[in-house]
């Protein structure tokens, strides 16, 4: 019988973001959004930055129409983008902490 098999997702769960340890289960937004790409870490992420002092968790979905992923503060609240030039600030000013899941995310600006 062919059909799809459930892969063991692997992720250091002892990372802390937003104040919560294993931020993938214990921050219910953040659960649902990692359950939807959980059996796809080649394809998909999800990565810490600090940026102006805040914790930012970026999502990175193969299904996006964007490269830059979506950008969520912890209160899982989506950041908003008034201008192409807010964006070209976030991406340049974000500093890489973590990544949360996701093979293709390294640790590089």
């Amino acid at each position: 019988m062919i059909g799809c098999k459930k892969k063991d997702v692997s992720y250091d769960q002892n990372t802390t973001a937003c104040g919560t340890k294993n931020p993938l289960a214990n921050l219910a937004w953040l659960k649902n959004e990692f359950q939807d790409i959980a059996n796809y870490p080649d394809m998909n992420g999800i990565v810490l930055y600090e940026y102006n002092g805040e914790e930012v968790i970026n999502i990175y979905k193969s299904y996006y129409s964007s490269t830059y992923g979506r950008p969520f503060y912890c209160n899982g609240k989506q950041m908003q983008f008034n201008s192409g030039d807010d964006l070209k600030n976030y991406l340049e000013k974000r500093k890489k902490i973590a990544v949360l899941f996701g093979k293709k995310f390294d640790l590089t600006p």
